[in-house]
């Protein structure tokens, strides 16, 4: 157990919600994009649909749920950390295949500003 501080409660809150967002919206986001063939370019589609993707998609929206669920509760420290640093692990990887891609904008930069407020308030919480 650990005492989750007042900064660790609202990332937590934030990575619930952005989380489900995440999650919902790339299912919609898979489910649509076949009915959109023929306004985009195919390439595009296929780059979108690669199991690599949606796999990261997938996994790292879960664990950014379970994570804020760990940092609110505070009963598992452990499983935090383990579910925050796979979610952070998979940013990064995003981030390098997005520089890889030729498609990396300044902006994805500000997608680590939860993640790291999120370590600052765990480093913070521990007993």
């Amino acid at each position: 157990m650990f005492k989750p501080n007042k900064l660790l409660k609202v990332v937590s809150i934030l990575m619930i919600i952005f989380g489900i967002l995440g999650l919902v919206f790339s299912i919609i986001g898979y489910a649509t994009m076949s009915k959109v063939s023929g306004l985009i370019d195919q390439s595009l589609i296929d780059a979108a649909m690669n199991p690599v993707n949606i796999a990261t998609s997938l996994i790292s929206t879960i664990c950014c749920i379970l994570a804020g669920f760990f940092g609110r509760g505070g009963k598992n420290y452990k499983g935090a950390v383990i579910t925050a640093g796979i979610y952070t692990g998979l940013m990064v990887i995003s981030t390098i295949m997005t520089i890889v891609d030729g498609t990396f904008t300044f902006v994805t930069v500000f997608g680590y500003i939860i993640p790291l407020l999120y370590w600052w308030g765990l480093y913070q919480s521990k007993e």
